[in-house]
């Protein structure tokens, strides 16, 4: 056995006062003497023995008392040979706090933050308060990399609020194991999609030599409403039309809302407003619009009204309305493709320059969203390299083999074996009719909407085999009724390159003169594999990829400033693989909107949003937390225990608590025998 708090042992001494009490009588008695009292004698003498014996029963349970409730505050546990003392200098400890945004659930009287702090004073309560803590919440801030005295950890345990970043049981046992202590405890709800336990059997080894106690708070109602993502089915964001912005919005509770108001806020006016009705455990899709006279970033958040848990109430983006789209036409020295200057030459969306092969100006290209080579028989080395460095970054590529090309010698053959490992195959001088169109590509799928007339499809009188056992990933578009493609897609970087299996021109097919020209070259130009993401997560650990060209060579550095001029920051912007990326590392941006600045001028717009992942409400239970160490459940186990509970002890002072109530009943029944033998009519 052993004491949680020895010193009170000392508190025996007070066993003596009923001893000293019943010796020494405070109250004396007079003799009166009567005339003849002899048969009373016997009477007398038998009365002596019953009044002595009830007032040693009276002391022993006054000191059986006294006694009990010594122990009790001394706190004597059982069932567990502890070296390490909490007293003992050698003796260190660490407590994690998740206070990540799930904590703000409701508990039974308060929130679930709110109770975990008020569990951590019962646990800190056990030490002395000299003894070497370690407090550890979700910030991981430099002051929590230490041991200190009890008193600091309660002011740090004071200010410690709800933050967006939840951590896994890894990344709080590294951080704890740094500081070596003896036992750590785990004040949490557990969720599964943040606190990730380990699942392999090495992996748990790793973490099994430290003493640890789990201590789940549960949620009385998981009622909550998110919104969990943002996306714009329109793939060019131009002024003066319609965009569509979509939203995910999960219903977590078990009731069914109804409803909902959803609205959108664009520069800090609300431009759209929808209703939706969520069932219950369930997500939809809700829908809003929007329309801008002018070009540039437009910043703005989607919100609804939901509480107690408000953290995933807005969802902050960033819709890059572009003015006009580049597009570059490439051509051999007879002229290029009236059809393709007929979609875009007279189109103000569009940036179109035509130009022939030998008076290409290269430094257009990096900005170019669309390059089209049309039926240029020799392709330069320049324009290769210069194509694929500007497919890494983004740009699409079009390539329409040329009418001469001899069989043996394959047009496009070094551009082709950079970027996708193949080449085109032999050339059939025969007739073929295009079947099948792919509507589930992005291409048709909105244009066409699955039309399936085989009269506008085109004909055309020769053509290359297009590679499919690519190293890439591909996907045909238009394919002949032998199983071979006309047109094909494949994923080259960050862009797409678009491969045409015949000439374009009207000697070889009919294409340009159907509908389904005009749509695919459009929607080439307009889809991009590379499309800019309308936000980012706080706290990812990859980089924010940069669509725009910016130059990272200069000494100028990048400011990110919100949108309301309350936080600066100067980030990393690097560029990694032909992609320009920018880190927040070290930085805590907190979810909003943000623009990116390099010499006063704006080089992007960027939005921040706290992490989804809380709102999955599943939850770790006391066996699968037990491969790791001990489950202290507050509604069955005293938090206050929870230092001794880790190491497998046993509480004993309820126990002595009892025995005082017991003692003092029984107490009081000695002191009220007469008058219970008088009710009972007792002897």
């Amino acid at each position: 056995m052993y004491f949680a708090n020895p010193y009170f042992l000392f508190g025996l001494v007070a066993v003596g006062i009923p001893v000293i009490v019943h010796l020494f009588k405070f109250r004396r008695y007079k003799k009166e003497y009567f005339s003849f009292t002899g048969f009373l004698n016997q009477a007398v003498i038998e009365h002596k023995k019953q009044s002595r014996l009830r007032e040693l029963l009276i002391m022993a349970c006054r000191m059986l008392a006294i006694a009990c409730i010594v122990f009790a505050f001394a706190q004597p546990h059982i069932g567990s040979n502890r070296n390490v003392s909490a007293n003992s200098g050698s003796f260190s400890a660490s407590v994690y706090l998740d206070n990540s945004y799930s904590m703000e659930y409701s508990g039974k009287d308060e929130t679930l933050l709110e109770q975990a702090k008020g569990y951590i004073k019962q646990i800190l309560s056990s030490f002395p308060e000299d003894a070497a803590l370690q407090l550890l919440t979700n910030s991981f801030t430099g002051n929590m990399q230490a041991l200190r005295p009890k008193k600091e950890i309660l002011q740090i345990l004071q200010d410690a609020g709800a933050v967006s970043i939840p951590r896994s049981f890894e990344e709080i046992a590294v951080r704890q194991a740094d500081l070596k202590c003896n036992v750590c405890f785990y004040i949490s709800d557990f969720q599964r999609s943040t606190f990730k336990l380990p699942q392999d059997e090495a992996a748990m080894n790793v973490f099994s030599n430290v003493k640890r106690v789990f201590i789940p708070l549960i949620p009385v109602a998981n009622e909550n409403i998110s919104i969990d993502s943002v996306w714009t089915d329109t793939p060019l964001l131009m002024p003066g039309k319609d965009i569509i912005v979509k939203a995910l919005i999960t219903n977590h509770g078990k009731q069914t809302k109804d409803k909902i108001s959803l609205r959108m806020f664009i520069d800090g006016k609300q431009s759209s407003v929808t209703a939706v009705d969520l069932p219950a455990g369930k997500s939809i899709e809700a829908t809003l619009s929007a329309r801008f006279a002018e070009s540039g970033f437009k910043q703005g958040y989607l919100e609804i009204s939901d509480y107690p848990v408000q953290y995933d109430n807005r969802l902050y983006f960033t819709l890059p309305v572009s003015s006009n789209l580049g597009v570059l036409h490439i051509y051999d020295g007879n002229g290029g493709n009236p059809g393709v200057t007929k979609i875009f030459g007279n189109d103000s969306s569009f940036k179109y320059i035509s130009v022939s092969v030998t008076k290409i100006d290269y430094s257009l290209i990096p900005s170019m969203r669309l390059i089209i080579i049309d039926e240029v028989p020799q392709m330069p080395n320049v324009l290769s390299v210069a194509l694929k460095q500007a497919m890494e970054k983004g740009t699409n590529v079009v390539l329409i083999p040329p009418a001469d090309a001899k069989e043996n010698n394959a047009p496009y053959s070094n551009i082709l074996s950079s970027l996708i490992g193949a080449q085109l195959g032999t050339h059939k001088s025969e007739e073929a009719k295009v079947t099948r169109i792919n509507f589930d590509n992005p291409v048709f799928k909105m244009a066409l909407a699955g039309s399936s007339d085989e009269s506008t499809l085109p004909t055309v009188k020769g053509r290359y085999a297009l590679p499919v056992n690519v190293s890439v990933p591909s996907e045909a578009l238009m394919s002949f009724n032998s199983d071979e493609d006309f047109m094909r897609v494949y994923e080259a970087g960050s862009g797409l390159l678009y491969l045409i299996s015949s000439p374009i021109s009207k000697e070889y097919t009919n294409f340009t003169s159907e509908y389904s020209f005009v749509v695919s070259f459009l929607n080439m130009a307009l889809y991009s594999h590379a499309s800019a993401d309308l936000y980012s997560t706080v706290g990812s650990a990859g980089g924010v990829r940069l669509t725009e060209t910016v130059n990272v060579s200069g000494g100028s550095p990048f400011n990110l400033i919100s949108s309301d001029g309350d936080f600066f920051a100067v980030p990393q912007v690097r560029n990694i693989n032909n992609e320009m990326l920018l880190f927040t590392n070290g930085i805590d941006v907190p979810a909003g909107n943000y623009l990116l600045r390099n010499n006063n001028i704006t080089v992007s717009g960027l939005s921040f949003n706290d992490s989804r992942k809380e709102g999955v409400q599943e939850y770790y239970s006391a066996s699968e937390l037990e491969k790791f160490g001990s489950v202290l459940e507050p509604s069955k186990v005293s938090v206050s225990n929870a230092l001794y509970y880790a190491y497998g002890g046993r509480a004993l002072w309820k126990w002595f608590v009892i025995a005082v109530l017991v003692a003092l009943a029984v107490e009081t029944l000695l002191l009220r025998l007469d008058d219970i033998k008088r009710i009972f009519n007792l002897p």
